[in-house]
């Protein structure tokens, strides 16, 4: 026979499988157990004394009390014992307010309760988000919403039942298998909090805990992005943003990203990313590679949901290392007794080209800037008076590269005396006048008269007049049969 329920008469019948649905008309006593009547009799342990207290209840307590298995018994007909015991059911690991014994016999049972209102509590309730890849998140942000791992830490050990839910009002309780499982939360960005119970076997439950998570599926943006270079020592840069002379750079970002975690600068891939919680990185220091030449570089930001920002022409950047000055060369050009014209040139090839070429007298301090072709002509000093005439002056040289490099000290220089003689076996005249004899007498050339093609390449006329009394230059161009300016020498 078989009897299971909330409540409390059985019949002095031999029923097979009776199922007790109405509240006893007496309850069974330890001194009655002779009475024919088969009945239930519930005790329940009081909180403060711990005793056992016979109950009128005529339903089986569904919370805060557990069977004691050892203490309750059942008798058959005869008053015998019967060794089958009572099992409070369960439901998911919870009691469910019924109690079954399984017999052949007509019994009556005195069954004892043991009180546990002790309410389980939860230590820890942690959610782990998940990256866009797949990859865990402990930070409270998450880019995915299904399938989040989470775990529950408690000490009761009679835990039975959980309970999840997006909502303060819990509705869904799960038999525990685990401390840990996996939820699936809203997807909308924004902040979610979740709820979470637990239960014991007495179906004592927990005071709500709450954890709450951030879902962020937007990338952050990298809105502005600069390198900035370094001069080298006793130099100058051309431009910052464009040129550096060392490999020592810094560089600023602007990043619209409430919930950044980490950026990474980087030089043809290869990115570790450092933390930050800036959205206005500045003058953060990057060393470039060694080798000269164009730099490409770029940032990547990443949020606290794994989210990274894109490479684009607004997070990429480059920049050219120039490392070594360029070299000057220096040669003379032309002298006169007023001015000194050298050519500037340079050695080798330069990175970012030659952009500017100089001269100077090596005892001034005011460099003149060549033309393009490199010649450069010095007609006074620094104060503004002119060259003297016969006076030996050095010339130097100097060229300036497209990063703002200046060659340096000891510039190339060459001496050169302002006169309207040959030096050096160069002629002074920048047209020297037909006729000259290709010798020299005694240091002076004199005209031979009138020559023809295969003498000095003449063509028959002789540079011998001077102009006299003129007064525009003009006058002495005119025909030379009848201009009474001219005179032959």
């Amino acid at each position: 026979m078989q009897f299971r329920g909330g409540v409390l008469l059985l019949t002095l019948l031999l029923i097979v499988g009776i199922n007790v649905s109405n509240k006893p008309e007496t309850i069974v006593k330890e001194n009655t157990k002779e009475q024919i009547r088969k009945e239930f009799a519930i005790y329940k342990q009081n909180a403060d004394t711990k005793e056992y207290n016979i109950t009128n209840d005529n339903e089986f307590p569904e919370v805060g009390y557990l069977l004691n298995e050892a203490k309750t018994k059942c008798y058959g007909y005869n008053k015998e014992e019967i060794e089958t015991k009572p099992i409070q059911e369960l439901t998911n690991g919870v009691i469910n307010g019924k109690v079954t014994i399984e017999s052949s016999k007509t019994i009556y049972c005195e069954i004892y309760f043991d009180i546990d209102n002790k309410v389980p509590e939860i230590n820890t309730f942690k959610i782990t988000g998940k990256t866009n890849t797949g990859e865990e998140l402990t930070n409270g942000y998450t880019y995915e919403n299904q399938d989040l791992p989470y775990q529950l830490e408690y000490i009761d050990e009679d835990v039975a039942q959980y309970c999840i839910s997006n909502t303060v009002t819990c509705n869904e309780w799960k038999e525990i298998k685990e401390k840990t499982d996996t939820l699936t939360i809203d997807a909308s960005n924004g902040e979610k909090t979740i709820y979470a119970y637990i239960k014991d076997k007495a179906n004592n439950v927990s005071k709500v805990n709450q954890e709450t998570i951030i879902v962020d599926k937007t990338a952050p943006v990298v809105t502005t992005f600069t390198l900035t270079g370094t001069a080298d020592k006793g130099q100058a840069l051309s431009n910052t943003s464009t040129y550096t002379h060392t490999k020592n750079i810094t560089f600023n970002a602007t990043i619209t990203e409430a919930n950044i975690e980490s950026y990474c600068m980087y030089e043809n891939g290869g990115c570790s990313y450092e933390n930050t919680t800036e959205k206005e990185i500045t003058k953060k220091e990057y060393n470039l590679t060694e080798s000269e030449g164009i730099k490409t570089l770029s940032i990547k930001v990443k949020d606290k949901a794994g989210n990274e920002s894109v490479v684009d022409t607004n997070s990429t950047k480059t920049i050219t290392l120039d490392k070594i000055n360029p070299i000057a060369t220096i040669s003379q050009k032309s002298v006169t007794t007023e001015s000194i014209t050298v050519t500037v040139g340079n050695s080798g090839t330069d990175i970012t080209g030659i952009v500017q070429r100089q001269c100077k007298i090596n005892n001034q301090n005011n460099w003149k800037d060549a033309e393009p072709s490199g010649e450069c002509t010095i007609d006074s000093l620094d104060n503004g008076s002119k060259l003297t005439d016969g006076t030996e002056y050095t010339i130097e040289g100097r060229v300036r590269d497209g990063s703002g490099r200046y060659s340096q000290n000891p510039y190339p220089n060459i001496k050169v005396t302002t006169d309207k003689k040959e030096i050096n076996g160069q002629n002074l005249f920048n047209n020297p006048p037909k006729g000259l004899t290709e010798t020299d007498c005694n240091g002076m050339k004199r005209f031979v008269g009138k020559c023809d093609a295969a003498n000095n390449g003449c063509d028959g006329i002789v540079d011998n007049f001077v102009c006299f009394g003129y007064e525009t230059e003009d006058q002495c161009k005119s025909d030379i049969a009848n201009n009474e300016y001219l005179y032959r020498i």
